[in-house]
């Protein structure tokens, strides 16, 4: 019931807190049958969605019992059994079927109330139109009709409490006016009649006022375990995903890279597919460090993370911060040219980005120096691959920095 909307809500996350606060000043209050209007939005949605397809079930059987009663019309208003039953059959029943047909394909909850609202009256005026015209003696007792139409609008029809208080008064009013016209019912009858209907509405709307709090607290919990459910799955998808980043440069960690090659690297994985593992360094970071402080480092490492994330757009791509101003990248599928070529496209990123380093060796910006190793042996390890790209990153620091090597073995 509540998933369905609860889904438009998330939509404006910026909301949900002010949302959760109203839901809990709400679930303080005794009873409520009018929340503010974003929530009272939500609680006609959710109300229309699950009883829209029971008030559909209802007209049909209301209509059923309706037309049966027809039978009754030949012999206590026989007078006027054709006319009865021309109410019966050639208003009554289609625009009951109407009635269904726009209750099914209306996506208004508003629409729902007045259409049936509009049936219930139709059909407690058709009996008084009986009444008015039948000049039978036993014709009084078609009031118990309009009596249980009552309280099929107040108790039993999925009926929002407000025109449930609209449909009381149209009700009284028809009665009123059906009076005013009608000379065969004697004036106490019609006092008794209207004193008997008046207190049955009052009493079915205070039944109705309780079970629509009810539906309205239930909906309010329901909303609130919503929001608290989601919160927590939200925060708990945070404090994970946190926990596999490095802060800095929103790259992953050491630890989610470790995890991730080991999976990558089991028996089943490893031997089927190479895979490329890079170990890159910033050179002379250090140096760039001293000149311009660690907060222009820092902006540096977010920079060169996006050359690394530029290049590694495969499923199964991860390039980590292993620490300080080295990197990882693990790429699966990937054999020797196709991992050099990648290599050398972030290695000429870096490059490209153009950030000075004025008091460098060998450069006036920051460079990248990469060694790349190769998994594609079963029973190849974490700690071997990353100490024989590291090796080759040792040659490539060794030839002058700013370049790429490829581990071989000797």
């Amino acid at each position: 019931m509540f998933q369905s909307i609860f889904a438009e809500i998330i939509q404006n996350e910026a909301g949900l807190s002010d949302l959760e606060n109203k839901c809990l000043a709400l679930s303080q209050n005794r009873s409520s049958l009018l929340f503010p209007k974003k929530i009272e939005s939500l609680f006609k949605k959710s109300f229309f969605d699950s009883e829209k397809y029971k008030n559909i079930l209802f007209i049909l059987i209301g209509l059923f019992f309706f037309n049966i009663f027809a039978f009754m019309d030949k012999l206590m208003v026989n007078d006027i059994y054709i006319f009865a039953w021309k109410l019966r059959f050639f208003l009554i029943t289609p625009a009951s079927f109407i009635s269904v047909f726009v209750i099914y394909f209306t996506k208004r909850p508003f629409v729902m109330d007045f259409v049936l609202t509009f049936i219930l009256i139709l059909a407690a005026a058709s009996l008084l139109f009986i009444i008015n015209k039948s000049g039978s003696s036993l014709v009084a007792q078609y009031h118990a009709g309009i009596f249980v139409v009552c309280l099929a609008g107040l108790l039993i029809f999925k009926i929002s409490f407000f025109y449930k208080i609209f449909f009381s008064l149209l009700l009284i009013a028809v009665h009123l006016l059906f009076f005013e016209f009608n000379q065969n019912i004697h004036y106490y009858s019609k006092i008794n009649i209207i004193t008997v209907l008046f207190s049955l509405i009052i009493v079915s709307l205070i039944a109705a006022a309780e079970r629509e709090s009810n539906y309205r607290k239930a909906f309010i919990f329901g909303l609130l375990r919503e929001i608290t459910t989601y919160s927590l799955e939200k925060k708990n998808k945070f404090l994970k995903k946190i926990s596999n980043r490095d802060e800095l440069t929103g790259l992953s960690n050491r630890r989610f890279f470790k995890k991730h090659i080991t999976r990558l690297i089991t028996p089943i994985g490893n031997g089927l597919f190479p895979i490329a593992l890079l170990y890159a360094d910033l050179d002379n970071f250090k140096v760039y460090n001293d000149t311009y402080g660690h907060l222009n480092g820092d902006e540096c490492l977010k920079k060169v993370a996006g050359i690394l994330k530029k290049f590694t757009k495969r499923k199964l791509d991860l390039p980590a911060r292993f620490g300080g101003e080295e990197f990882l990248i693990i790429l699966p599928f990937t054999g020797r040219d196709e991992a050099v070529l990648i290599a050398e496209k972030i290695r000429k990123g870096v490059e490209d980005l153009q950030i000075k380093n004025k008091n460098a060796p060998f450069s006036d910006f920051i460079t990248l120096s990469i060694g790349i190793s190769l998994l594609n042996k079963e029973g190849s390890d974490v700690e071997t691959a990353i100490n024989q790209a590291d090796q080759a990153l040792y040659k490539s620091k060794n030839s002058g920095k700013n370049t790429v090597s490829f581990f071989d073995a000797v």
